[in-house]
Protein backbone atom coordinates (compact mmCIF):
# COMPACT_ATOMS: atom_id res chain seq x y z
CA UNK A 1 0.00 0.00 0.00
CA UNK A 2 7.08 5.69 -5.62
CA UNK A 3 10.48 6.07 -8.97
CA UNK A 4 20.32 1.60 -13.17
CA UNK A 5 23.18 -0.85 -13.76
CA UNK A 6 26.00 -0.52 -15.73
CA UNK A 7 24.59 -1.01 -19.17
CA UNK A 8 20.67 -1.62 -17.41
CA UNK A 9 17.92 0.22 -16.44
CA UNK A 10 17.79 1.51 -19.63
CA UNK A 11 14.62 -0.62 -20.56
CA UNK A 12 11.64 1.84 -19.80
CA UNK A 13 9.43 4.73 -20.81
CA UNK A 14 8.87 6.67 -17.53
CA UNK A 15 9.07 9.73 -15.81
CA UNK A 16 12.37 10.52 -13.85
CA UNK A 17 13.78 13.42 -12.69
CA UNK A 18 17.20 14.55 -14.63
CA UNK A 19 19.57 13.78 -11.17
CA UNK A 20 22.84 11.82 -10.70
CA UNK A 21 20.34 9.38 -9.37
CA UNK A 22 17.79 6.92 -9.90
CA UNK A 23 16.32 3.84 -8.97
CA UNK A 24 13.05 3.51 -6.59
CA UNK A 25 10.85 1.46 -4.02
CA UNK A 26 9.65 -1.17 -1.42
CA UNK A 27 7.44 -2.71 1.34
CA UNK A 28 4.26 -1.43 2.55
CA UNK A 29 0.96 -1.65 3.65
CA UNK A 30 -2.20 -1.31 1.66
CA UNK A 31 -5.65 -0.92 1.41
CA UNK A 32 -7.82 -2.20 -0.89
CA UNK A 33 -9.61 0.64 -2.00
CA UNK A 34 -11.36 1.36 -5.63
CA UNK A 35 -12.93 4.76 -6.76
CA UNK A 36 -12.90 8.13 -7.87
CA UNK A 37 -14.72 8.41 -11.34
CA UNK A 38 -12.71 11.14 -13.35
CA UNK A 39 -10.63 11.31 -16.03
CA UNK A 40 -7.29 12.82 -15.83
CA UNK A 41 -4.16 12.83 -18.36
CA UNK A 42 -0.88 12.88 -16.76
CA UNK A 43 2.07 15.06 -17.64
CA UNK A 44 5.29 13.26 -18.12
CA UNK A 45 8.72 14.46 -18.97
CA UNK A 46 11.88 12.55 -20.67
CA UNK A 47 14.52 12.08 -17.93
CA UNK A 48 18.16 10.76 -18.48
CA UNK A 49 19.00 9.55 -14.70
CA UNK A 50 23.22 8.85 -14.16
CA UNK A 51 22.95 6.22 -11.48
CA UNK A 52 26.47 5.40 -10.78
CA UNK A 53 28.44 3.52 -13.63
CA UNK A 54 24.93 3.54 -15.68
CA UNK A 55 22.57 5.64 -17.63
CA UNK A 56 18.95 5.06 -17.08
CA UNK A 57 16.38 6.20 -19.96
CA UNK A 58 13.54 7.13 -18.72
CA UNK A 59 11.05 8.42 -20.53
CA UNK A 60 6.97 8.83 -20.02
CA UNK A 61 4.39 8.80 -22.40
CA UNK A 62 1.35 10.87 -21.51
CA UNK A 63 -1.28 8.59 -20.30
CA UNK A 64 -5.11 8.93 -19.97
CA UNK A 65 -6.00 7.81 -16.50
CA UNK A 66 -9.54 7.09 -15.96
CA UNK A 67 -11.00 6.07 -12.31
CA UNK A 68 -13.97 4.17 -12.00
CA UNK A 69 -16.23 3.60 -9.47
CA UNK A 70 -16.88 -0.26 -8.49
CA UNK A 71 -20.59 -0.74 -7.08
CA UNK A 72 -18.89 -3.19 -4.02
CA UNK A 73 -20.05 -1.84 -0.61
CA UNK A 74 -17.99 -4.03 1.53
CA UNK A 75 -15.65 -2.58 3.89
CA UNK A 76 -13.36 -3.61 6.50
CA UNK A 77 -10.45 -2.37 8.15
CA UNK A 78 -7.47 -3.59 10.52
CA UNK A 79 -4.17 -4.21 10.77
CA UNK A 80 -2.21 -7.01 10.81
CA UNK A 81 1.55 -8.40 10.55
CA UNK A 82 1.50 -10.13 7.93
CA UNK A 83 4.76 -11.99 7.13
CA UNK A 84 5.85 -9.96 10.45
CA UNK A 85 5.79 -6.58 8.36
CA UNK A 86 5.01 -4.08 10.54
CA UNK A 87 1.68 -2.09 10.11
CA UNK A 88 0.78 -4.34 7.15
CA UNK A 89 -2.83 -2.78 6.04
CA UNK A 90 -5.96 -4.97 5.86
CA UNK A 91 -8.08 -2.54 3.73
CA UNK A 92 -11.00 -4.52 1.77
CA UNK A 93 -13.31 -1.58 0.57
CA UNK A 94 -14.01 -1.24 -3.10
CA UNK A 95 -16.14 1.64 -1.92
CA UNK A 96 -13.41 3.78 -0.34
CA UNK A 97 -11.81 6.96 -2.39
CA UNK A 98 -8.97 9.40 -1.77
CA UNK A 99 -9.80 13.03 -1.35
CA UNK A 100 -7.91 14.81 -4.99
CA UNK A 101 -6.29 17.64 -2.95
CA UNK A 102 -4.06 16.48 -0.93
CA UNK A 103 -2.26 17.91 2.45
CA UNK A 104 1.79 18.49 1.86
CA UNK A 105 3.08 16.70 5.50
CA UNK A 106 7.00 17.27 4.30
CA UNK A 107 8.50 19.79 2.44
CA UNK A 108 7.57 23.55 1.46
CA UNK A 109 7.63 23.00 -2.27
CA UNK A 110 10.92 25.02 -3.16
CA UNK A 111 13.52 22.64 -3.43
CA UNK A 112 16.30 23.32 -1.60
CA UNK A 113 18.54 21.45 1.90
CA UNK A 114 17.15 23.74 5.08
CA UNK A 115 15.12 21.47 7.58
CA UNK A 116 11.71 22.36 6.36
CA UNK A 117 12.80 21.81 2.25
CA UNK A 118 13.30 18.57 0.64
CA UNK A 119 15.43 17.89 -2.96
CA UNK A 120 14.75 15.15 -5.10
CA UNK A 121 12.85 12.73 -2.36
CA UNK A 122 12.45 8.93 -3.87
CA UNK A 123 10.73 7.62 -0.91
CA UNK A 124 9.43 7.41 2.62
CA UNK A 125 8.23 5.53 5.70
CA UNK A 126 5.71 5.87 8.57
CA UNK A 127 6.10 4.10 11.77
CA UNK A 128 3.90 3.51 14.32
CA UNK A 129 3.58 7.21 15.76
CA UNK A 130 3.07 8.76 12.48
CA UNK A 131 6.66 10.06 12.24
CA UNK A 132 7.59 10.07 8.33
CA UNK A 133 10.81 9.44 7.62
CA UNK A 134 12.22 10.36 4.14
CA UNK A 135 14.75 9.33 1.57
CA UNK A 136 15.88 12.99 0.55
CA UNK A 137 18.70 12.06 -2.44
CA UNK A 138 19.49 14.96 -3.74
CA UNK A 139 20.39 16.17 -0.15
CA UNK A 140 22.18 12.72 0.33
CA UNK A 141 20.24 12.56 3.50
CA UNK A 142 17.39 10.89 5.70
CA UNK A 143 14.95 13.46 7.34
CA UNK A 144 12.63 12.83 10.12
CA UNK A 145 9.32 14.73 10.36
CA UNK A 146 7.41 14.31 13.59
CA UNK A 147 3.61 14.40 13.33
CA UNK A 148 2.39 16.98 12.40
CA UNK A 149 5.29 19.18 11.63
CA UNK A 150 6.99 20.57 8.55
CA UNK A 151 10.55 20.97 10.07
CA UNK A 152 12.72 17.72 9.71
CA UNK A 153 15.52 16.36 12.03
CA UNK A 154 18.25 15.27 9.71
CA UNK A 155 19.22 12.17 11.38
CA UNK A 156 22.24 10.78 9.36
CA UNK A 157 25.25 13.40 8.79
CA UNK A 158 26.22 13.75 4.88
CA UNK A 159 27.52 12.45 2.02
CA UNK A 160 30.00 9.30 2.39
CA UNK A 161 30.36 5.78 2.98
CA UNK A 162 30.39 5.77 6.38
CA UNK A 163 28.04 4.32 8.86
CA UNK A 164 26.57 7.99 9.82
CA UNK A 165 26.24 8.56 6.05
CA UNK A 166 24.22 7.77 2.88
CA UNK A 167 24.86 8.80 -0.95
CA UNK A 168 21.16 9.23 -2.53
CA UNK A 169 19.35 7.34 -0.51
CA UNK A 170 16.60 5.76 -2.21
CA UNK A 171 13.87 3.59 -1.17
CA UNK A 172 12.95 2.67 2.63
CA UNK A 173 11.32 0.77 4.78
CA UNK A 174 10.12 0.40 8.71
CA UNK A 175 10.29 -3.39 9.47
CA UNK A 176 7.99 -4.85 12.46
CA UNK A 177 10.13 -3.52 15.04
CA UNK A 178 10.91 -0.15 14.31
CA UNK A 179 14.10 -0.40 12.47
CA UNK A 180 14.85 1.75 9.44
CA UNK A 181 16.24 0.20 6.17
CA UNK A 182 17.26 2.13 3.25
CA UNK A 183 18.51 1.69 0.25
CA UNK A 184 21.68 3.67 0.56
CA UNK A 185 22.26 3.84 -3.50
CA UNK A 186 25.70 5.42 -4.50
CA UNK A 187 27.55 3.20 -1.74
CA UNK A 188 25.68 0.27 -3.24
CA UNK A 189 24.19 -1.40 0.00
CA UNK A 190 21.31 -1.40 2.68
CA UNK A 191 21.66 0.30 5.67
CA UNK A 192 19.86 -0.61 8.61
CA UNK A 193 19.40 2.05 11.79
CA UNK A 194 18.46 1.34 15.11
CA UNK A 195 14.84 1.94 15.95
CA UNK A 196 15.67 3.80 19.26
CA UNK A 197 19.21 5.62 19.07
CA UNK A 198 18.89 5.68 14.98
CA UNK A 199 22.31 4.38 14.96
CA UNK A 200 23.63 1.69 12.14
CA UNK A 201 24.01 -1.59 13.15
CA UNK A 202 26.72 -3.07 11.34
CA UNK A 203 27.40 -4.85 9.05
CA UNK A 204 25.58 -3.07 6.41
CA UNK A 205 24.15 -5.47 4.04
CA UNK A 206 26.85 -5.71 0.40
CA UNK A 207 28.98 -2.87 0.15
CA UNK A 208 30.65 -3.29 -2.80
CA UNK A 209 30.18 -1.78 -6.37
CA UNK A 210 29.91 -4.20 -9.07
CA UNK A 211 32.78 -4.21 -11.67
CA UNK A 212 33.46 -5.13 -14.81
CA UNK A 213 33.80 -9.23 -14.42
CA UNK A 214 32.40 -9.22 -10.93
CA UNK A 215 28.96 -9.85 -12.46
CA UNK A 216 27.06 -12.47 -10.92
CA UNK A 217 28.82 -12.21 -7.54
CA UNK A 218 26.58 -12.48 -4.41
CA UNK A 219 28.50 -10.69 -2.77
CA UNK A 220 27.49 -7.07 -4.38
CA UNK A 221 24.53 -4.54 -5.29
CA UNK A 222 24.91 -2.36 -8.52
CA UNK A 223 21.66 -0.24 -7.91
CA UNK A 224 20.20 -0.56 -4.93
CA UNK A 225 16.08 0.27 -4.38
CA UNK A 226 13.51 -1.68 -3.53
CA UNK A 227 13.45 -3.47 0.13
CA UNK A 228 11.79 -6.06 2.09
CA UNK A 229 12.05 -7.90 4.95
CA UNK A 230 10.30 -10.77 7.00
CA UNK A 231 9.75 -11.75 10.68
CA UNK A 232 13.32 -12.95 10.36
CA UNK A 233 14.82 -10.07 9.20
CA UNK A 234 15.54 -11.46 6.08
CA UNK A 235 16.16 -8.93 3.63
CA UNK A 236 15.02 -8.64 -0.05
CA UNK A 237 16.35 -5.89 -1.86
CA UNK A 238 15.33 -5.31 -5.66
CA UNK A 239 19.12 -4.44 -7.63
CA UNK A 240 17.68 -2.52 -11.06
CA UNK A 241 21.01 -2.58 -12.69
CA UNK A 242 21.65 -6.15 -12.18
CA UNK A 243 18.11 -6.82 -13.16
CA UNK A 244 17.69 -9.25 -10.35
CA UNK A 245 15.63 -9.20 -6.54
CA UNK A 246 18.18 -10.25 -3.88
CA UNK A 247 17.89 -11.81 -0.18
CA UNK A 248 19.95 -11.79 2.72
CA UNK A 249 19.98 -14.09 5.46
CA UNK A 250 20.38 -11.93 9.21
CA UNK A 251 23.79 -10.57 9.30
CA UNK A 252 25.12 -12.45 5.91
CA UNK A 253 28.04 -10.87 3.76
CA UNK A 254 26.34 -12.41 1.12
CA UNK A 255 23.33 -13.25 -0.58
CA UNK A 256 21.52 -15.45 -3.18
CA UNK A 257 19.16 -14.14 -5.85
CA UNK A 258 15.54 -15.05 -5.52
CA UNK A 259 14.00 -13.50 -9.03
CA UNK A 260 15.48 -12.80 -12.48
CA UNK A 261 18.47 -13.79 -14.26
CA UNK A 262 21.55 -14.63 -11.09
CA UNK A 263 23.87 -13.17 -13.51
CA UNK A 264 22.16 -9.66 -13.99
CA UNK A 265 20.78 -10.73 -17.70
CA UNK A 266 17.83 -8.50 -18.32
CA UNK A 267 14.67 -9.76 -20.38
CA UNK A 268 10.98 -9.90 -20.54
CA UNK A 269 9.65 -13.66 -20.46
CA UNK A 270 8.74 -14.76 -16.97
CA UNK A 271 12.20 -16.01 -16.00
CA UNK A 272 14.24 -12.27 -16.48
CA UNK A 273 13.47 -8.77 -15.38
CA UNK A 274 14.51 -5.47 -16.41
CA UNK A 275 15.23 -2.84 -13.63
CA UNK A 276 13.15 -4.01 -11.29
CA UNK A 277 12.40 -1.49 -8.76
CA UNK A 278 9.50 -1.64 -5.94
CA UNK A 279 9.18 -4.77 -4.19
CA UNK A 280 7.05 -6.02 -1.46
CA UNK A 281 6.77 -9.41 0.55
CA UNK A 282 3.27 -10.93 1.20
CA UNK A 283 2.33 -13.23 4.28
CA UNK A 284 3.31 -16.36 1.85
CA UNK A 285 6.45 -14.86 1.31
CA UNK A 286 5.59 -14.29 -2.39
CA UNK A 287 7.38 -11.24 -3.63
CA UNK A 288 5.77 -8.54 -5.90
CA UNK A 289 7.86 -6.68 -8.33
CA UNK A 290 7.63 -3.47 -10.18
CA UNK A 291 9.58 -4.80 -13.51
CA UNK A 292 10.05 -0.99 -14.61
CA UNK A 293 11.78 -1.66 -17.74
CA UNK A 294 9.09 -4.71 -18.88
CA UNK A 295 6.03 -2.15 -17.85
CA UNK A 296 4.38 -4.99 -15.49
CA UNK A 297 4.05 -6.32 -12.02
CA UNK A 298 5.59 -10.14 -11.15
CA UNK A 299 4.17 -12.01 -8.52
CA UNK A 300 7.13 -14.44 -7.56
CA UNK A 301 5.99 -17.25 -5.52
CA UNK A 302 8.66 -18.51 -3.01
CA UNK A 303 10.86 -20.57 -4.42
CA UNK A 304 9.51 -19.76 -7.83
CA UNK A 305 11.93 -19.75 -10.86
CA UNK A 306 9.53 -17.52 -12.90
CA UNK A 307 6.98 -15.05 -12.02
CA UNK A 308 3.47 -14.25 -12.61
CA UNK A 309 2.49 -10.70 -14.45
CA UNK A 310 -0.21 -9.54 -12.71
CA UNK A 311 -0.20 -6.27 -13.64
CA UNK A 312 0.89 -4.31 -16.98
CA UNK A 313 0.24 -7.03 -19.70
CA UNK A 314 -2.02 -4.86 -21.58
CA UNK A 315 0.40 -2.05 -21.88
CA UNK A 316 -1.58 0.12 -19.15
CA UNK A 317 0.88 0.82 -16.40
CA UNK A 318 3.50 1.98 -18.08
CA UNK A 319 6.90 2.01 -16.24
CA UNK A 320 5.94 0.81 -12.47
CA UNK A 321 7.86 2.32 -9.86
CA UNK A 322 6.38 0.81 -6.83
CA UNK A 323 3.78 -1.76 -5.72
CA UNK A 324 1.82 -2.66 -2.55
CA UNK A 325 -0.72 -5.43 -1.74
CA UNK A 326 -3.37 -5.96 1.10
CA UNK A 327 -3.95 -9.48 2.52
CA UNK A 328 -6.41 -9.65 0.22
CA UNK A 329 -4.40 -9.84 -3.29
CA UNK A 330 -5.68 -6.19 -4.50
CA UNK A 331 -2.35 -4.78 -6.11
CA UNK A 332 -1.64 -1.00 -6.15
CA UNK A 333 0.87 0.45 -8.68
CA UNK A 334 2.69 3.91 -8.56
CA UNK A 335 3.07 4.85 -12.24
CA UNK A 336 3.14 7.81 -14.47
CA UNK A 337 0.91 10.68 -12.92
CA UNK A 338 -1.20 7.78 -10.83
CA UNK A 339 -1.80 5.14 -8.46
CA UNK A 340 -3.57 2.25 -9.82
CA UNK A 341 -5.58 -0.33 -8.26
CA UNK A 342 -6.09 -3.63 -9.56
CA UNK A 343 -8.63 -6.41 -7.66
CA UNK A 344 -7.23 -10.02 -7.70
CA UNK A 345 -7.46 -12.03 -10.97
CA UNK A 346 -8.21 -8.34 -13.11
CA UNK A 347 -5.98 -7.52 -16.00
CA UNK A 348 -7.37 -4.05 -15.78
CA UNK A 349 -6.68 -1.60 -13.05
CA UNK A 350 -8.24 2.02 -11.87
CA UNK A 351 -6.56 5.06 -10.83
CA UNK A 352 -7.30 5.63 -7.38
CA UNK A 353 -5.06 9.05 -7.54
CA UNK A 354 -4.14 10.68 -10.35
CA UNK A 355 -1.31 13.88 -10.02
CA UNK A 356 0.80 15.29 -12.83
CA UNK A 357 4.52 15.27 -11.12
CA UNK A 358 7.30 12.32 -11.36
CA UNK A 359 6.89 9.88 -8.17
CA UNK A 360 8.83 6.90 -7.44
CA UNK A 361 7.72 5.81 -4.10
CA UNK A 362 4.14 5.61 -1.82
CA UNK A 363 3.21 3.92 1.08
CA UNK A 364 -0.36 3.45 3.23
CA UNK A 365 -0.65 4.26 7.15
CA UNK A 366 -2.88 2.41 9.39
CA UNK A 367 -6.09 3.42 8.13
CA UNK A 368 -5.60 3.58 4.54
CA UNK A 369 -3.79 7.23 3.58
CA UNK A 370 -1.76 7.30 1.22
CA UNK A 371 1.62 9.27 1.14
CA UNK A 372 3.25 9.91 -2.38
CA UNK A 373 6.87 10.95 -2.26
CA UNK A 374 7.06 13.85 -5.35
CA UNK A 375 10.22 14.03 -6.36
CA UNK A 376 9.81 16.73 -8.39
CA UNK A 377 8.22 18.83 -6.09
CA UNK A 378 9.89 18.53 -3.04
CA UNK A 379 7.49 17.55 -0.76
CA UNK A 380 5.79 14.38 0.77
CA UNK A 381 1.76 14.37 0.15
CA UNK A 382 -0.26 12.96 1.93
CA UNK A 383 -4.25 11.86 0.20
CA UNK A 384 -6.71 11.37 2.71
CA UNK A 385 -9.24 8.41 2.63
CA UNK A 386 -12.91 10.00 2.52
CA UNK A 387 -14.67 8.49 5.36
CA UNK A 388 -18.05 8.77 3.65
CA UNK A 389 -16.91 6.95 0.44
CA UNK A 390 -18.43 3.71 2.19
CA UNK A 391 -22.22 5.37 2.94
Amino acid sequence: TTTAPTTTKSPTTTKAPTTTTKAPTTTTKAPTTNTKASTTTTKTSTTTIKVSTTTIKASTTTKALTATKTSSTTASATTASAAGLIGTTTINAPCLTWNQNPVIVAGDETLGNSTSQLNGSWDLSIDSYSNIYVSDGGNNRIIKFSNGSLTGIVLTSGVGSRASQVNNPSASLIDMYGNLYVSDMFNHRIMKYDNISFMSTLPPIAGEVAVSGSWGLYSIIGTAWGIAVDAESTVFVSDCSMNRVMQWSRWSSSGWPVAGNPSGTAGSDSSLLSCPMGIYLDQNSTLYIADRGNGRIQKWPSGSSSGITVAGANGQIGSPTDVSVDTYGTVYVLSGGGLYRFNPGSTWGTVVISFSTVSFGFKFDSIGNVYVADYDSGVVRQYTVNSASCG
